[in-house]
């Protein structure tokens, strides 16, 4: 009894000492939701939020809530917000809608910082708005000092005064000048906030100007620039809290318009900032951003030979669409010019494509997200048979056009679908690679805790002809001069067979009952598989279950499996699985067992290069699979290290019956951060990265060099303001005719200029 008497009065204290804040209502109400107890409480006038209490607002409603002496939240619905205050520091979780955070000195928190949807904004001296929906990924737009903007994968970026951060089309954090009409709605806003204590009027925000680069243009925003296989770039986990984005009042983000800011110095700005204010957000959309060009000359590899490439880029920005024209020209091995993607007369089609790398409607993660040309990594729900595939990785000498197309939950049920075409141009060779996902939350409209997260997904992947790509393979025909033993007799009769019916001769021997021995006849084989046609297709599902689901902690239970579906026995689970992520780290887990012929992630970042293997012998990536009962472990892990370093590894180890029989693989890869990259003069961009498969499957070593081994380095240097050299490498190794191991390099030096 007295324990639980004790009990009781330390909870009784931690109530009546839960830090609350006063609200001010100004127009319309709100709605107080209590922690733990989920007592709802109208407020009007005014009253006061606790801490962990979750504040909630409909649509044309506003607030203001004194988190400091000198400090003010503006809110504007609908929203969702909790404010937590843990002893020295102040954590302020935004769901959806919108914000406004004007702070002065003293501060009363030692730690401050906003969370929405996994990303981070921690204010340096600031007035800055941040505003966030369902779907879409977070902005900040900073009117006086400084907002540092982190990623749930960790990247960082220091946002400035006068302009916006949010998240670009290539995946990374981007900044760019505020437009004037998104200045004159902050200004607006700030003009009828209430005063905050000790502070002075508020100061207009800065007149929008072009931001430049420090550090030149990333890859991504390069025409010039292959894009990179995703095995190469640091990727937060799939299972990662779902990103919401934001636009402040009304910039909003557009693929490929943004430019990089890259300071990332965190020096603190003035602490005598103006005095903010409240009003009413415009909500028309901001007028597009302006179109980008980029003119790029370097070497490119075509057909194994280093050519030289000329390219301008525009990239045109129309509301929530995005087109990059892309156009380009060769000049070959021997210096002369090429028709390489103008020849209208022999392929309009590929001629055509040629000139538009990619066309975008909205950005991953949104309720509909459409992208047509080039794909840089698509992962359908946990990678079981889809995991980073990618059509790129012979850009620009290949620019193959694929449809990613994906809903993200909508409905009640939370419907969600993921679509996927590797190369429309494909399906003219018979062939062609499709794959679909449909997932559904059925639980969700219930709202029970966790279970209404519960996730169940069937997928499908199918490469409808393995041989499509020996439809375009150069190969000589055989003469009628079928004297392959050179004994001076022509195979007459395996000819006039062969003129018959050339499909039932791939290789055969005739007997010759005159010199009783044996021709040795050998049908030319590249015709062979240019003729034949072989589809392979996997099912799959997976199941999802949220354990936790905070902007800065999640953690999923998994499990998921797949099979082959062209009657040979194969498949393969991968359950119980874990994906755990913690601000900047991130891991998953799962084990795995195999049965026949079948192997987990087949459609991956390197498929487009192993379906066919022409030497040394013709064979299919499904041929290569070895029947076999495998169990073992697959690993990810990930981590930012105070953004000086990224680090992030995969790792598979699957033994058979015998020690022969196994399926290993290794993918690691290293890049410096934005912290280190400010250090060091003028380089913008380093990266390493290393693959291998099938690791002992041919008595090799780890590192020994295998057709299934892949390294690559990236690295941009700034030249001048708006100039960069970009060095992409990636090596690798093939077998010639011969059989001999020869190398299959993919190098690109470019420079790129943006304007």
């Amino acid at each position: 009894m007295k324990r639980i008497t004790v009990v009781f009065l330390a909870a009784l204290a931690v109530t009546v000492a839960a830090k609350e804040f006063p609200v001010t209502v100004q127009k319309g109400g709100a709605e107080i939701i209590k922690n733990g107890t989920g007592e709802q409480t109208l407020v009007s006038g005014s009253g006061a939020v606790a801490s962990g209490d979750m504040l909630t607002l409909t649509d044309g409603q506003q607030v203001a809530v004194a988190v400091e002496k000198s400090c003010v939240v503006l809110l504007k619905g609908p929203a969702n917000v909790t404010f937590t205050d843990n002893g020295d520091a102040l954590t302020i979780a935004l769901d959806d809608g919108q914000l406004l955070l004007n702070r002065k000195q003293p501060h009363e928190y030692t730690g401050f910082s906003l969370v929405s949807h996994g990303f981070m904004f921690v204010p340096m001296g600031t007035c800055a708005a941040v505003k966030t929906a369902p779907n879409t990924q977070p902005t900040a737009a900073v009117i006086n000092g400084k907002v540092r903007m982190m990623a749930p994968s960790g990247e960082a970026v220091v946002v400035d005064e006068g302009n916006y951060g949010s998240m670009g089309s290539d995946g990374k954090l981007a900044t760019g000048a505020l437009s004037p009409r998104a200045v004159e709605s902050l200004n607006e806003w700030l003009a009828e906030a209430p005063a905050i204590e000790g502070s002075e009027p508020a100061a207009a925000a800065p007149a929008p100007s072009p931001v430049v680069p420090r550090s030149g243009p990333s890859p991504q925003q390069t025409a010039a620039a292959p894009a990179p296989a995703p095995a190469s770039s640091p990727v937060a986990p799939r299972n990662a809290p779902a990103t919401a984005t934001a636009a402040a009042p009304a910039p909003t983000a557009n693929a490929g318009t943004e430019q990089t800011e890259s300071d990332q110095s965190g020096q603190s700005a003035d602490e005598s900032a103006k005095t903010p204010a409240v009003q009413k957000i415009d909500k028309t959309p901001p007028p597009p951003s302006s179109s980008k060009w980029e003119v790029s000359a370097g070497t490119a590899t075509i057909d194994d030979k280093q050519w030289t490439r000329i390219a301008l880029g525009l990239d045109v920005p129309i509301w929530k669409f995005g087109i990059f024209f892309d156009v380009e020209l060769f000049v070959d091995n021997e210096g002369r010019f090429s028709d390489k993607g103008w020849n209208f007369d022999d392929d309009w089609v590929d001629a055509l494509s040629r000139k538009i790398r990619y066309i975008r409607f909205g950005q991953e993660g949104d309720p509909l997200f459409i992208k047509f040309g080039g794909l840089s990594s698509v992962t359908m729900g946990y990678g079981f048979l889809v995991d980073r595939f990618t059509n790129m990785l012979h850009y620009p000498d290949e620019k193959l056009l694929g449809l990613q197309f994906d809903l993200n939950d909508i409905s009640p049920i939370g419907l969600s679908l993921q679509t996927l075409v590797a190369d429309f141009k494909d399906f003219n060779n018979d062939g062609g690679l499709a794959a679909a996902r449909l997932g559904f939350k059925p639980l969700k409209v219930t709202g029970i805790p966790i279970l209404k997260g519960l996730t169940f997904s069937g997928s499908y992947a199918r490469d409808f002809n393995q041989y499509a790509p020996a439809r375009s393979w150069d190969f000589t025909l055989p003469d009628n001069k079928w004297d392959r033993d050179q004994d001076g007799i022509t195979d007459s009769t395996y000819y006039q067979k062969y003129q018959e019916d050339p499909d039932l001769y791939r290789m055969v021997r005739i007997f010759n009952i005159e010199k009783n021995d044996f021709d040795t006849i050998i049908e030319n084989r590249d015709q062979w598989a240019s003729r034949k046609e072989e589809p392979f297709g996997l099912i799959g599902g997976d199941i999802g279950l949220p354990l936790i689901a905070t902007s800065l902690v999640s953690l999923d239970l998994y499990g998921q499996a797949g099979l082959r579906d062209d009657g040979k026995h194969g498949w393969g689970i991968g359950a119980p699985g874990l994906a755990l992520k913690v601000w900047r780290f991130w891991a998953n887990v799962e084990y795995r067992r195999i049965e026949g012929r079948f192997q987990p992630g087949y459609f991956g970042t390197y498929y487009l290069d192993e379906r066919l293997l022409r030497d040394p012998e013709i064979s299919t990536k499904s041929d290569r699979l070895v029947s076999d009962t495998l169990n073992g472990v697959f690993g990810r892990l990930g981590f930012n290290i105070s953004d000086v370093l990224l680090i992030e590894g995969s790792y598979q180890y699957m033994i058979g019956q015998t020690d022969d029989n196994k399926d290993q693989r290794f993918e690691a890869c290293a890049s410096l951060g934005d912290m280190l990259l400010q250090k060091i003069p003028k380089l913008n961009r380093a990266e390493i990265y290393y693959y291998k498969s099938r690791i002992g499957s041919e008595h090799d070593d780890f590192f020994e060099e295998t057709p299934f081994m892949y390294y690559g380095i990236r690295a941009g240097i700034a030249i001048s303001e708006g100039a960069s050299l970009i060095w992409d490498a990636r090596y690798g190794y093939k077998h010639d005719e011969n059989g001999k191991l020869v190398s299959n390099n993919n190098i690109s030096v470019q420079t790129a200029i943006t304007f």
